[in-house]
């Protein structure tokens, strides 16, 4: 038996002692009056008898620290078998929270088609480096570009920020890939 267990069951037998000691200076009690040996001895035979069940019974019954261990496993096991249930109890018990129009919106984009393509640009376009490269690519270039067609007369043809997020995307996804190089 581990060591985790061991305090219950010294426990537990401490009640057992305290109790079998009790029910023995009870019936010392009863048996030691003459009185009430004389008009109450088919009720003190009843309450030795109740004494015992009592003792009998309680070491009869399982340990509360082996029971609740018995318990767990079958609730971890059927959580972990149930995730679609837990992830639609999740979302149902927060959208519940939000206000109409958030309820709406989350409603639309935790639908099956919606949450799967997002799952998928995730992994691949839409990673945060790609967008967080493209849009610092995209304004530094784009307003290097703007500045010097405003300041020597040049037109802008609009591919410039186009162009530009691109790159920046690409260099994103360059210096994400250095750092997880890296931090390996």
């Amino acid at each position: 038996m581990s060591q985790e267990h061991q305090p219950h069951r010294q426990s537990a037998e401490r009640d057992t002692a305290n109790l079998e000691a009790a029910a023995a200076e009870r019936l010392r009690e009863l048996e030691l009056t003459p009185e009430a040996r004389s008009e109450h001895s088919s009720e003190q035979a009843k309450q030795v008898e109740r004494a015992r069940e009592t003792i009998n019974h309680h070491e009869d019954e399982p340990e509360p620290a082996a029971a609740a261990e018995a318990a767990k496993p079958a609730q971890v096991v059927h959580q972990l078998l149930d995730r679609a249930q837990n992830y639609r109890d999740t979302m149902s018990s927060l959208q519940r929270k939000l206000t109409p129009a958030g309820r709406r919106f989350s409603l639309f984009i935790h639908t099956p088609a919606v949450d799967k393509a997002s799952e998928i640009l995730e992994g691949t376009v839409m990673r945060p480096s790609v967008a967080l490269g493209a849009g610092v690519t995209g304004l530094i270039v784009g307003g290097f570009f703007y500045y010097f067609a405003r300041t020597y007369g040049y037109s802008l043809r609009g591919s410039e920020i186009i162009v530009s997020l691109i790159v920046g995307g690409i260099l994103g996804l360059l210096a994400e890939t250095a750092y997880r190089t890296i931090r390996r």
